[in-house]
């Protein structure tokens, strides 16, 4: 097929991999020693592109210690420790039939036979009916054992996207805990890499409930290496590559024209400069920030709320910090959106993030929702709570929604403006608390309620918000069990729309409609216990 120029698509081939060569090799040494590393880039940055580059090295180039499975759980939806280990199981047996290492026409374990494919699809479905998960263990030790020893390497496990796999793939404590045994072995069956957009050190801090979290079976990789944007020169050399590609001479010399400002649009993120690229040889026309607000959305829900205040800080100009740089900024250098100019201050060379974070903060000086409003409706809330305690508490020996040492602070978090995700974190979650968690009779939640509140749309839908975007049991993929909610209901009944927010006008419209829902339930609530 012939080169489509300016076309993002996942490259294996080194060659077509600009920039990236001295870090390729260091990864190619690594997995020669078998190292257990971390390979840690922003989204969209290329750290697939350079996994699945690493996996032809290592096949075309010489013989290796490592024979590397490139793995995705986040893209096939792979959910459950059973089925982690049969998609695992699946992709190493279609990889070997593809490289040609398989002979039988079947291979058999632990009463599991399985004929070999080229489509790893298909060897899944040939496991669709087994669901103990201590035959799939066995059948996977032994596989990686027979295999390893057949082709003298050691099988490296590359996880892409690894804190899917840790949050939602797994769902028992001990479900890395084979992996981890194996890579422990002193014939070194198998080794493993986990590729994300935060180190894993970072990633359950701020997800103290994870259930793999709470194993530890990560915490053993020490090694981290950092997918940053490529250098000048690399990014010529590719830019010269895709417009030699182009077949109208006219667009390549346009094209050629506008390479520095791309550059520094991109700040030298090859998906962001190829897109660049494409909208310019579509319709000539030069994208700005808006094109691109969901994948910079999504790159930035890899940093913390400190990272992002310090890049909003330096936006407004370029900042000399004093050494020893904090933890937050070593991390923003590390993933490449801070650079140092020629006097050591800080700036994001990166352009289109840069206007999209000044748009962020202009917005923020223009918000309509005022901190007078919002005081107001959890003045209310906080009257009516007050009021049907008191009603309650006349025929019965409590109050319906208990008081706690955290109260104050949950009426905090209610009076903050969420101007963004981690705000609004703290906002759903202390909603939760005061309504859902305050209501407990015996250990249950919400049983001091009426019946019918106890279900009521409003109820629902902040416990869906919750795991949506509180601060714990996050997931977007909660099962919707009986009169569970989605996520996009859930946000529907407060603002009418399915959209999930993005920019601090969304979350501040969210906040309050909630506070107005809220207050209503209340009232509903105070009639009937008034009675």
């Amino acid at each position: 097929m012939k080169h489509i120029p300016f076309k993002n698509f996942d490259i294996s081939d080194p060659e077509l991999l600009f920039g990236r060569s001295q870090l390729l090799d260091t990864l190619i040494d690594h997995a020669e020693r078998l190292d257990q590393i971390e390979l840690i880039g922003a989204r969209r940055f290329g750290k697939t592109c350079l996994l699945k580059s690493l996996c032809t090295s290592l096949k075309t180039e010489g013989e290796h210690n490592a024979y590397p499975i490139y793995l995705d759980l986040k893209s096939h939806q792979v959910i459950g420790t059973c089925n982690v280990y049969k998609y695992i199981i699946s992709v190493i047996i279609s990889n070997l039939s593809n490289d040609e290492w398989i002979d039988e026409s079947h291979i058999s374990y632990c009463s599991i036979s399985i004929s070999p494919k080229k489509k790893w699809r298909e060897v899944f479905r040939q496991l669709d009916n087994i669901s103990d998960i201590n035959i799939i263990s066995d059948y996977f030790e032994n596989l990686i054992e027979d295999y390893s020893e057949l082709l003298e390497q050691t099988f490296l496990l590359l996880f892409d996207e690894y804190e899917y796999m840790a949050s939602q793939g797994f769902d028992r404590i001990d479900g890395f805990m084979l992996i981890r045994e194996l890579s422990n072995k002193e014939n070194r069956p198998i080794s493993f890499w986990l590729a994300g957009a935060t180190p894993w050190k970072n990633f359950i801090e701020t997800n103290p409930n994870l259930t793999v979290g709470g194993s530890g079976e990560f915490n053993g990789i020490t090694l981290q290496k950092f997918v940053r944007p490529i250098d000048k020169e690399s990014f010529h050399k590719m830019w010269e590559y895709e417009c030699d590609h182009l077949k109208e001479d006219s667009l390549k010399v346009q094209l050629l024209k506008v390479e520095s400002d791309v550059y520094l649009s991109s700040g030298g993120v090859p998906f962001y400069a190829k897109s660049i690229g494409g909208k310019l040889c579509v319709d000539s026309t030069y994208p700005d920030y808006g094109a691109f607000e969901g994948q910079l959305i999504e790159m930035e829900k890899m940093l913390s709320t400190n990272e992002i205040k310090i890049l909003r800080d330096i936006q407004r100009s370029p900042k000399l910090y004093s050494e020893p740089l904090s933890v937050s900024i070593k991390n923003l250098l590390n993933y490449g959106l801070l650079s140092k100019d020629n006097k050591n201050k800080l700036y994001i060379q990166f352009k289109l993030y840069s206007d999209y974070l000044k748009a962020q903060i202009s917005e923020l000086q223009t918000i309509k929702v005022e901190v007078k409003s919002i005081d107001n409706y959890v003045d209310s809330i906080e009257t009516l709570i007050y009021t049907i305690n008191e009603n309650y508490v006349r025929s019965h020996p409590c109050h319906m929604f208990d008081p706690s040492n955290d109260t104050p602070l949950q009426y905090r978090y209610l009076r903050t403006q969420c101007i963004d995700r981690a705000k609004f974190s703290n906002f759903i979650d202390a909603i939760y608390i005061l309504h859902w968690e305050g209501s407990k009779e015996n250990g249950v939640s919400g049983a001091k309620l009426p019946h019918s509140y106890k279900y009521s749309m409003f109820r629902r839908a902040i416990d869906r918000l919750r795991h949506t975007f509180g601060n714990a049991h996050q997931t977007d993929k909660l099962e919707t069990i009986g009169n569970q909610l989605d996520k996009g209901s859930a946000i529907e009944v407060f603002t009418g729309s399915q959209s999930e927010p993005h920019v601090p006008s969304d979350w501040l419209n969210l906040q309050e409609n909630i506070l107005k829902q809220y207050i209503e339930e209340l009232k509903k609530i105070n009639t009937t216990t008034a009675h």
